[in-house]
């Protein structure tokens, strides 16, 4: 064999094994800048389209929602919607009241007369309601997270009217402050006890939840010494129907009239 044969046989050798390793690294994904049929490029080391490849791994962090920059209707959630006790430093100290009401549901007709005779062999439900509901006002920032603590409650009055069986009145609807202050309105078939706590401070905080809690309290209690006779007995329609003082000013019973203003 000639040296000019000799040099013809290694180029044709040489590019045949050359075309054997480029037909492998097609078969295997890893030639560079290849395109399938519908012009989407492949990845260098995946066989997988550059466009469909998986997203980069996202840290908790960015996962979190955004958090709006306007303030947030909610006092108790920071910018960060993270739950704080709000700061009540800067308001100015006034006169404020709040009115509670609530009502205690019985299923026993003959319960209403059974407290009336004080029949109960726990005691005047009446009295110790009324002792319970000013004690539950004195611990509400024990009861409620957020609440503060140490407002100065200066006055507290619980007002408790047992009501006999009857048909309650259909006419109006809950809103109507009205209708829950009158507190001789019949309760069911049953009777029951409606509270009504009047709390009265001045200071920078409202005390609205100080006379819910009340009521609350007041309710709870009679629970606890009438249970014996009903287990069917419930508390309903706890709400604070008036509040006065503070920057959102007087609202429910408190609030003015067209005439008045």
């Amino acid at each position: 064999m000639t040296s000019l044969e000799s040099q013809l046989f290694e180029g044709v050798f040489l590019e045949a094994i050359i075309k054997r390793r480029r037909s492998s690294r097609n078969h295997l994904g890893l030639e560079n800048d290849k395109e399938d049929e519908d012009g989407r490029k492949f990845s260098s080391a995946h066989s997988v389209p550059a466009d469909c490849a998986p997203p980069e791994p996202v840290s908790r962090s960015s996962q979190r929602p955004a958090v709006s920059t306007e303030r947030n209707n909610l006092p108790h959630l920071n910018t960060a919607s993270e739950v704080h006790q709000v700061s009540v430093g800067h308001k100015v100290s006034t006169q404020r009241v709040a009115v509670a009401y609530g009502l205690v549901r019985f299923t026993n007709p003959r319960l209403v007369d059974i407290i009336k005779d004080h029949a109960l062999e726990k005691g005047d439900v009446l009295a110790v309601a009324r002792v319970a509901g000013i004690m539950a006002v004195k611990t509400t920032s024990n009861l409620i997270p957020l609440a503060h603590n140490n407002v100065p409650v200066e006055g507290c009055s619980i007002n408790l009217s047992l009501v006999g069986p009857g048909t309650e009145a259909t006419t109006g609807t809950p809103q109507e402050i009205e209708e829950l202050e009158e507190m001789k309105h019949p309760i069911g078939s049953c009777g029951g006890l409606k509270i009504q706590v009047t709390c009265e401070s001045t200071g920078k905080t409202g005390v609205e939840m100080e006379a819910m809690c009340g009521v609350v309290g007041a309710a709870l209690t009679v629970v606890d010494m009438c249970k014996a006779v009903d287990k069917g007995i419930t508390i309903e329609k706890v709400k604070t129907i008036g509040k006065k003082g503070g920057k959102s000013g007087d609202w429910g019973i408190f609030a003015k009239t067209e005439e008045e203003k």
